[in-house]
């Protein structure tokens, strides 16, 4: 199993991750460990994705309950130019 610090250290904006791309060619599914010490798990492939996306466990119920899957607003792409 592999396993990271997250956030990686990506400028805001770059249009490749990567950082990103080095841990998807290791495994499409990473172990990760916040900032803060929470560990989390990264969904990195295709099909990693998608099962995640279609799974009813990480709704937005889900995610209401203690112990819920949680996302990072950081992660999420910045569209304005740097």
């Amino acid at each position: 199993m592999v396993s990271v610090d997250y956030p990686f250290d990506t400028r805001a904006g770059a249009d490749v991750d990567l950082e990103g791309l080095r841990l998807l060619e290791k495994a499409p599914l990473a172990r990760a460990r916040l900032d803060g010490g929470q560990d989390v798990w990264l969904a990195l492939g295709y099909q990693v994705v998608r099962q995640v996306l279609s799974d009813p466990g990480f709704g937005r119920e889900a995610a209401t309950r203690p112990g819920g899957p949680v996302t990072n607003p950081a992660a999420l792409f910045d569209p304005s130019p740097s």
